[in-house]
Formats: C-alpha cells, sequence, structure tokens
C-alpha cells in the first residue's frame, strides 16, 4: 500500500490512559486500520496570529522583488526531532504538509521512514522537541505521525513563517534537516538566516529565483515538478501507462517510494492552486 495516501485524523478514536506507561501510550488502539498516541489529552488554544477563516498565519510582505526558493541545512537538534533520530540513526523523517492552525500546529504531520515503530515511539517519548503525538496512518515501512510540538520548534517555525517563507520540502536524519523553503525575496532569506542562528548555522546550498510566472504561482517544488514532468512525458500518466513508478525512479536516481511522494505532493499542490481556487464560483 503507498504510504502516501491522505492521512485521516483519528483524535476522536483515542483512548488516554493518565496511568499507562510512557512506552505504552504509543500503542494501538483497537480500531482496524487505525493506530494512536497520546501522552496527554489537552486542548490547544487558538494563536491570536491565526485566522479562523484560512486557517493560516496572515504574512506582511516586506520589500520588494521575486521570491526565491532556497535549498539548505541545519543541525538534527536544530530543527525538530533530534533527540529522536539521533536515537534512531536509520530513520527519515519527512514534513507531509504545512498547516497553521496554531502556534504548535504549523506542521504538525511527519512521515517516519525506514525505521521500528517501536523503537522510534520509544525514542519519541524523550524527544524534548515533541509534546505529544499519535499515529494517524501506519505501514510497514512508514508511519505518518502528528506531532504538537514543544515550544522551542514552534519558535523555530515562525522565523521561517515571519520572514514570509513557506516550508516545500523538509528531510530530516540524524545527520541533519535538509529543507526547501520559498521567501518572498533574497532579502527575506537572509534575514530569516540572521534570526536562525539563534538555534543553529544555516548551510545555504542553492538559492534560485522561478524561471516563468508560473513557477512563481504555483507552490510545486523544483523536486517535484522535475518528477511531475518527467512522468508525464514518458507516459506514467497515460492509460495504459507505458511506464512504472520503478522506472520514473529509476530516471531520477531515486527510490520508488521517494518519487511516489513526490508526485502525491506535487499533484496535491497543483490541485490546491488551481481547482481549489476557483470552487464555488461558477466558473
Amino acid at each position: 500500500m503507498d504510504p502516501t495516501r491522505e492521512a485521516e485524523s483519528v483524535s476522536s478514536g483515542c483512548r488516554c490512559d493518565p496511568d499507562q506507561s510512557a512506552k505504552s501510550y504509543l500503542r494501538p488502539v483497537t480500531r482496524p486500520g487505525r493506530v494512536s498516541t497520546h501522552r496527554s489529552a489537552r486542548r490547544l488554544a487558538a494563536s491570536p496570529h491565526s485566522t479562523p477563516e484560512s486557517g493560516v498565519f496572515p504574512f506582511t510582505r516586506r520589500g520588494s522583488g521575486m521570491s526565491v526558493i532556497a535549498e539548505f541545512s541545519v543541525a538534527a537538534d536544530a530543527f525538530c526531532l533530534g533527540d529522536a533520530l539521533e536515537a534512531v540513526p536509520t530513520a527519515t523523517a519527512e514534513l507531509d504538509r504545512m498547516v497553521a492552525h496554531s502556534p504548535k500546529h504549523v506542521i504538525p504531520f511527519v512521515w517516519i521512514l525506514e525505521a521500528d515503530r517501536d523503537v522510534f515511539d520509544e525514542a519519541v517519548t524523550d524527544d524534548s522537541t515533541v509534546e505529544d503525538a499519535e499515529v494517524t496512518d501506519s505501514f510497514e515501512d512508514a508511519h505518518l505521525y502528528h506531532f504538537y510540538w514543544a515550544d522551542v520548534v514552534s519558535d523555530r517555525l515562525h522565523v521561517i513563517l515571519d520572514h514570509d517563507g513557506v516550508v516545500l520540502e523538509a528531510r530530516g536524519t540524524a545527520a541533519g534537516w535538509q529543507l526547501e523553503v520559498r521567501f518572498g525575496s533574497r532579502e527575506h532569506f537572509h534575514e530569516f538566516r540572521e534570526h536562525f542562528e539563534e538555534f543553529g548555522a544555516v548551510t545555504l546550498h542553492r538559492i534560485t529565483a522561478p524561471e516563468t510566472p508560473e513557477q512563481e504561482h504555483y507552490r510545486v517544488s523544483p523536486k517535484q515538478r522535475e518528477a511531475l514532468l518527467i512522468a508525464y512525458e514518458s507516459g506514467y500518466y497515460d492509460a495504459p501507462k507505458r511506464v512504472t513508478g520503478e522506472d520514473v525512479a529509476r530516471e531520477l536516481g531515486i527510490t520508488q517510494q521517494a518519487v511516489s511522494q513526490l508526485l502525491q505532493r506535487g499533484t496535491k499542490a497543483l490541485i490546491e492552486d488551481t481547482l481549489t481556487r476557483y470552487r464555488g464560483d461558477g466558473n
């Protein structure tokens, strides 16, 4: 089964036992096909910076110029899940999507790949960046976690948000986090970098500007765009398919699972930037 299928919230099905041990809170509930983790039951207050209508944080654009996409890395302990990733060095964390409902819910969904579920669950209980967590989808080698972050992670994420940044992709291992973030301008990136130094050094690998107005408008990352174009041009979307996901992965030099995630996220971003924009206007 493809681990990139849309995760469903299962918070209503979680059973919390205040007397259970730190490890046992990370055990599956009995509902078929669902797994859940909870350290405690808590209700998060709405952020004064969020807007109930949109569920996103408002931005005030400073300066001018074309947006840029910055690819950079930071140490694992300078972002999130540093303790857990260090404890389980085989694990890879990939942010699933950008959500902003409250300060602790900016990026709540994270895929954990290539890690033993029980071992990682135990590591999460000792991670200083996590207050609470639940597993909303679980497969053989991929588990989708819903995290409630500690204040320090919220502070780090807001350094990105406050400088007109949107996280397109983020991949973390024990060696560090690799991020792709769209900023409103180069000025915004440099301001972000200066402020983020409080948490750790930012190593810039590449910074690019969209080549066309379409790239400026759509939130598809460069890696997603490349995967989508290769898949389309090689016949992956034809009926019947002329190539398989494995063929596309071979062309890109990455795993089939990574291709599946790039295509799923890229398609989702395109739908959000096109079809959903005109919903309900009669067009």
